[in-house]
């Protein structure tokens, strides 16, 4: 069974706008808690993605957020690099 990949996707500003909109919140989602592709999913899907077109967005999600928690944690990690101060407010 081949799936069929569409040659061009035709999207209107509309369109792009509602799927930045989903990125961000399913990026939120996913970074607290998980699950950022119940949001992301439905989005893509209404505005006319196949699923063959679904996967590859998903799978580049999913490794840019594990590249910025990645970055995150070595910044913190590694002293000097953050320059993290720990506040002296005793109020």
């Amino acid at each position: 069974m081949r799936l069929r990949v569409p040659s061009a996707i035709h999207l209107n500003a509309l369109d792009l706008l509602l799927i930045a909109l989903a990125a961000v919140a399913t990026g939120l989602v996913n970074a607290i808690a998980g699950g950022g592709s119940l949001i992301g999913f439905p989005v893509l899907t209404a505005v006319g993605l196949e699923l063959a077109a679904m996967g590859p967005v998903f799978v580049a999600s999913i490794y840019s957020g594990h590249f910025g928690a990645g970055l995150s944690v070595i910044l913190l990690a590694v002293p000097g690099l953050a320059q993290v101060q720990p506040s002296t407010d005793t109020r």
